[in-house]
């Protein structure tokens, strides 16, 4: 599937581009990842009748998960640094098992599908979020980044309904802790609420390996 090689290649830049501070153009590449996965095709089989297949044909991950690898204590340090806020500021990228890239089938399944997107969604999010922490006055930032946080939570949710321990179940958590972040600075009260009520049945799923 050539074209989800590209839209893995575009998340990757894109959350290269966050991590380097610009937001901006990070927006811009994802914009076009999410318009060109509309143009997928999805597999008409039921959404759980091959969920554990699919679920191993794609690995989630953020730059959080690769802090170890960095080499001096120094750089270590500094990044983290960087990252101190009240929101989880780390974008997320997937890797597609070759398994279903070299696949002669060009249709996705609904967990890919959604997955794919969740990702690409809760990362457009971020650069709203990232960027409205550089300018406090720009509240249509956080209003974007709700919309996108929305849209990645009402994917991921029909995934972690059948797979509630599935590699999509950490962007999940991010969604609901950045929203709820972007609404209380909006003082949205009742969406603080909606979506900290999210979280706390959330963390009840988690597998104690989580922290």
């Amino acid at each position: 599937m050539q074209s989800l090689k590209q839209i893995q290649a575009m998340n990757e830049l894109a959350t290269n581009l966050i991590d380097d501070g610009y937001y901006y153009y990070a927006f811009d590449v994802l914009s076009n990842a999410v318009a060109k996965l509309s143009g997928c095709l999805l597999s008409p089989s039921p959404i759980d009748s091959t969920q554990e297949q699919h679920r191993q044909d794609i690995d989630v991950f953020s730059s959080e998960d690769e802090d170890g690898e960095v080499d001096h204590e120094e750089d270590e340090e500094e990044h983290h640094e960087d990252r101190i806020t009240e929101f989880y500021a780390y974008p997320f990228a997937f890797d597609l098992h070759e398994q279903l890239l070299s696949s002669q089938n060009q249709e996705l399944s609904n967990y890919q599908y959604n997955s794919i997107a969740a990702v690409c969604l809760f990362n457009l999010g971020l650069c709203g979020h990232l960027a409205w922490e550089e300018d406090k006055s720009r509240t249509d930032y956080l209003l974007k980044s709700g919309a996108c946080y929305q849209e990645a939570i009402s994917l991921l949710s029909s995934n972690c309904k059948f797979i509630p321990t599935g590699p999509a179940l950490k962007v999940l958590l991010a969604v609901c802790v950045n929203a709820a972040h972007c609404h209380t600075e909006l003082v949205h009260l009742q969406q603080v609420d909606f979506w900290y009520n999210i979280l706390k049945d959330l963390m009840r799923l988690c597998p104690n390996e989580m922290w």
